[in-house]
Parts: structure tokens; C-alpha cells; sequence
């Protein structure tokens, strides 16, 4: 995945959360969406999808 690369090669060698996969909120009105989104991102061992939200709001909740 180009963006997990990307997100990846810009975090610094001596962090110490270099061994940790990057929690992922995901946020879309569409439960469809929200589903194909988590599908994807769960397929990458750097990635965790923290939750799933409809909406800005309860995304700050």
C-alpha cells in the first residue's frame, strides 16, 4: 500500500512506536464504505482500524 509507505517512511528511525501498526479511525456516512475501507486496511499487518464512525461528530465522541 503506497500510503502506508509513504506514512511509514516518514516516521523517524528512533521512535520508539516504530514496531507499533498505525491506528486508523475511519469516518463515512456509508456502512458500505465503512466496510470495504476496514476490509482494506485490516489486510495490512501495519494497520489497525481503531473504529469505525458515521459521522464527524461521533467521531470525536
Amino acid at each position: 500500500n503506497h500510503l502506508v509507505r509513504e506514512i511509514l517512511g516518514k516516521r523517524s528511525n528512533g521512535d520508539e512506536c516504530m514496531n507499533q501498526p498505525i491506528r486508523v479511525l475511519i469516518v463515512d456516512d456509508s456502512a458500505v464504505v465503512r466496510g470495504l475501507l476496514s476490509k482494506t486496511m485490516e489486510s495490512d499487518p501495519e494497520l489497525v482500524v481503531a473504529d469505525s464512525v458515521m459521522n464527524g461528530e461521533r467521531s470525536l465522541a
